[in-house]
Formats: structure tokens, sequence, C-alpha cells
């Protein structure tokens, strides 16, 4: 991975992007097919043991909750706070991570990205705001109350889990730091958006790729459109 020092490389997208809060508005509108991706969330047995990540069905089926397409982590969690820590049947779950996709569940989505595109070259937009180190030069990728540093790399490099620890993106031995919230190919066949305040990911793009995405075992994801909106108060399954 390298700073992308010239030129424009989000333009293309910018014009897409627009309607606060819904699915399109964060990953750009006029693609074929989207899904939502859970970010999962870290256990612990109370007393500082940890248990894995579960995801979001895992603590549904305990708080007798319902995991959908539109569903709200605290609607499902059953509190009301957005953030924080909560008890599920005596283990304390941590609430999933916000602007964030684990850079192993990347990894696992780069084989069907990879089916998507005709392109191996990526450009990766991380925002400034999470300071941790993010020092990116070169020019910025501004949208309206978002400005982000660009990276650009090989699809291929996303397939290894570590990657992100030699690309200057605020990752210090021995904790790990910020992830991009845009990566697009040099064909723009597909978007991967992870809005800084959702704890899901979007996936943007043909048919075909979003099938492959919902037909992984080890994401939590679900088909959205791109009108769907993605604020607290869209979950109108789950009882407040």
């Amino acid at each position: 991975m390298q700073p992308v020092l010239s030129g424009d490389p989000g333009a293309w997208i910018a014009p897409r992007l627009g309607g606060w809060g819904s699915v399109g508005g964060v990953a750009g509108r006029g693609f074929e097919a989207y899904a939502r991706v859970l970010h999962p969330v870290e256990v612990d047995d109370g007393a500082g043991g940890a248990l894995g990540p579960w995801g979001w069905a895992e603590v549904a089926a305990r708080t007798g909750r319902v995991v959908h397409p539109l569903a709200q982590w605290h609607r499902v969690a059953g509190v009301d706070e957005l953030r924080g820590d909560v008890e599920v049947d005596g283990r304390r779950v941590s609430a999933p991570p916000t602007g964030r996709l684990d850079p192993r569940l990347l990894a696992a989505l780069v084989p069907a990205l990879a089916a998507a595109t005709t392109s191996d070259a990526v450009t990766l937009a991380v925002w400034e705001g999470w300071g941790h180190g993010v020092t990116l030069p070169g020019p910025r990728f501004e949208l309206p109350g978002r400005a982000y540093g660009l990276l650009g790399g090989r699809l291929a490099e996303l397939a290894d889990p570590e990657w992100p620890w030699a690309a200057g993106i605020g990752w210090t031995p021995p904790f790990e730091g910020p992830m991009p919230q845009l990566i697009w190919p040099a064909d723009h066949a597909w978007v991967l958006a992870s809005e800084i305040d959702w704890d899901s990911t979007i996936v943007a793009g043909s048919r075909a790729l979003i099938d492959a995405v919902l037909a992984l075992d080890v994401v939590e994801a679900f088909p959205v459109d791109a009108d769907d909106s993605l604020m607290s108060h869209a979950d109108l399954i789950n009882p407040a």
C-alpha cells in the first residue's frame, strides 16, 4: 500500500453519494445490488476471559429479538444506549465497532470482490478524524463533514489480514487501529463502505457479487436497498 500523491480518484463516486443515513448515501447510488455486513461483537465471561466474537444472531437468540436487514444493535441487545457494554446471560458483550470492518472479514470478502472486477488495483479512503497516527500525505477525498487520506494498492494485498500494520494508518503494535471507510477498484465495479457511525459495512456492486457475499458463512450479511435507512430509529421490528 502506498499513499495516493496526485489526482482525484474519488471524483467518480462523490456525485453518487447522497441521502444522509441511507445505504446509497454511504456506498453510492446506481449499483445493481447492496449487502449489509454486520460487524461482530466481542464477548467475555464477565471476568475478563475472552469468549471470542459473536454474530448478532447469537445475541438475538438470547434476548428474544430478531436480526433482520435493518436491525439496530441497541434494539437487538435490548438496551436504550446506542453504545457501551451489555450483559447477556451473564456474559459481557461489547457493542460492535463502528466505522471499522475487521481485516479478517475483509480478507474473507476478497475472493468475491476479485471475481467482480477486471482490475486488481484498489483505492482505500481512510477518515482523517481517527487520529491514532493516521498521517497520509497527498490529496484528500472530501465529502460533506468528512475528509479522507487515500491509499493505493492491490486487492490481493487485502487477502492478508496483516496488511494494515505496514500501511501507515495508525496501527501500532500491539494495538490494532483504524480501517478504511471506502474501498473501490480501478474499474469502479463495486464499493465497500464503512461509515464512521455505523456498526456495519455496505457492499455495493453487481447482483452476482452480492449473491456471493450473502452466501459466505463467515460473514453475517443481509440484502438491502439503496434507499434503506440505517439510522438508529430504522429498526421497526425490534421494540424500543
